[in-house]
């Protein structure tokens, strides 16, 4: 089988330039667009937060704990307020975690 390499961007959910703005425009707004936040940093980061309020497609996978190690309140609160996990899949994880998948 091929394989098949895409160029990769390095850039900075916290930026707010031209480049980032377009970049956010052409992946961030597509029907087919999702975004996948895996184990994002728990407080004081605020990265999962940032990404879910750029991000305007209309699917997100989610892997972490909920409420739990990954993410921030501010994250958890604006996946509760504007999206509905429609499916949970159990993951390997760690013993006394409650990492999962979950789609939204």
């Amino acid at each position: 089988p091929a394989v098949v390499w895409a160029e990769l961007e390095h850039l900075d959910v916290f930026d707010d330039g031209q480049v980032v703005n377009a970049w956010w425009t052409r992946h961030g707004e597509a029907s087919n667009s999702i975004l996948m936040l895996s184990f994002p940093p728990p407080p004081p980061s605020e990265v999962a937060e940032a990404a879910l309020r750029r991000f305007q497609g209309k699917w997100l996978l989610f892997l972490g704990e909920w409420r739990g190690c990954t993410g921030s309140s501010g994250f958890f609160n604006l996946l509760e307020a504007g999206w509905t996990v429609l499916e949970t899949f159990e993951v390997p994880r760690w013993p006394m975690m409650e990492d999962k998948a979950f789609f939204l």
